[in-house]
């Protein structure tokens, strides 16, 4: 990004190189595709992408951020500071702390307490502890964020020790099976409409 000439309208040549719930994932695959297969060119993929976004964190933020272009966030780049919903760092966050594991950077580790800070006390919850969104419909239960959310808080309890990360994944899978499941078609609900107190109109499986 140093390279770039001031005010240019830039973005990624492809969508591998975004930062997004999507590339959290690939992440996550491809490491666990390294184990599986003995060759870490599939787990240096994963950490070369984690350190893109890192390296050129403070570049994005400053040409995107919210005060100078009265935008909620500029789609991908601004994910990697804007933490409104599990989208933006969910998935990304669970797969540096497997990144973490062989690469230890303060920045890493400072992105990884956030989210968990985050997730655990700026996240949009049901007084019950399950986890919202604020739309379509004010504290919508969306299905997405069990895989959210989950992924993320059983590796934080494994890179923290606090058994509370724990706690809160095994708390989301059961509430997401109360809100979403039904019982007559043996599928779940894509969301449920707290403020309606119905669920919407589309099943879910991932």
């Amino acid at each position: 990004t140093k390279d770039i000439p001031e005010d240019a309208k830039v973005r990624f040549s492809n969508p591998f190189g975004e930062w997004h719930y999507t590339n959290g994932v690939l992440n996550m695959a491809l490491i666990n595709l390294s184990d599986f297969l003995g060759e870490k060119k599939y787990a240096d993929y994963a950490a070369a992408h984690v350190a893109f976004g890192m390296d050129n964190y403070k570049y994005f933020e400053e040409i995107y951020n919210l005060e100078k272009h009265g935008l909620h966030y500029h789609f991908p780049f601004g994910q990697l500071w804007t933490m409104s919903e599990l989208d933006d760092y969910g998935a990304m966050g669970a797969s540096m702390i497997e990144v973490y594991e062989t690469v230890e950077r303060d920045d890493y580790k400072g992105y990884i307490e956030n989210a968990a800070k985050h997730i655990t006390e700026g996240q949009e919850r049901l007084d019950d502890g399950t986890l919202v969104r604020t739309f379509p419909h004010e504290m919508t239960l969306w299905a997405d964020d069990l895989y959210m959310s989950v992924p993320f808080l059983v590796r934080m309890g494994k890179f923290s020790g606090d058994k509370k990360y724990w706690d809160d994944a095994i708390l989301q899978v059961k509430n997401f099976t109360k809100y979403l499941w039904d019982e007559n078609k043996e599928l779940y609900w894509h969301c449920y409409y707290s403020d309606l107190d119905r669920n919407g109109v589309a099943h879910w499986g991932r």
